[in-house]
């Protein structure tokens, strides 16, 4: 099927907005034009926040070829470029049907919601404002014995990401993770 014919019978319905966030970024080619500086640096650091090799295909219509890849190599992030919105959007969709692999992202943000919902960070459990995932811990410091205890906890609500520390503690989830509760309550009224 010709390029062409292949344009008019995709879709450009928009898509659902978590899956828009997870697998597509768009730059307006005005904005790039005159900033080309706005496009940000092309590798796994950048857009996946891992340190994983990463393929290119420039040009990738569907992304057939990616998905398949994809879907054997879940150790490599995949990336498709295409000038063509259609294609792009028809990509998005199937790539999210098919519920490909993230890597070890998926698994980290899985193990925060989990501290949450069931482990060390459930002060953080029943605020809202939708999921929380987090992190709790403590750094021992001074020459005491048995050594004094600074506690943390950190983590993300949508947009917002979150540290409450706190010098003299016993641990994150009993002693941040409630200040840290405090402060999403108060940002989600």
């Amino acid at each position: 099927m010709t390029r062409r014919k292949l344009m008019r019978k995709l879709s450009a319905q928009p898509l659902d907005e978590a899956i828009a966030r997870t697998y597509l970024r768009t730059f307006p080619s005005k904005q790039l034009f005159t900033n080309p500086r706005a496009l940000p640096d092309i590798d796994s650091r950048h857009l996946f926040g891992d340190e994983q090799p990463m393929h290119l295909e420039v040009g990738c219509g569907t992304a057939d070829y990616l998905r398949a890849l994809a879907r054997d190599d879940p150790c490599i992030n995949f990336v498709g470029v295409d000038v063509a919105q259609k294609p792009l959007l028809q990509a998005v969709r199937m790539a999210a049907a098919q519920a490909l692999p993230k890597g070890p992202v998926t698994t980290l943000q899985s193990l925060m919601r989990d501290v949450v919902t069931s482990g060390t960070g459930t002060a953080l459990r029943s605020v809202p404002g939708g999921p929380v995932r987090a992190k709790t811990g403590t750094a021992e410091f001074g020459a005491q014995s048995p050594p004094q205890t600074r506690a943390w906890i950190t983590g993300w609500q949508g947009d917002v990401a979150f540290t409450a520390f706190v010098e003299e503690g016993k641990s994150g989830g009993t002693v941040a993770g409630p200040v840290a509760a405090r402060f999403l309550r108060a940002l989600n009224r």
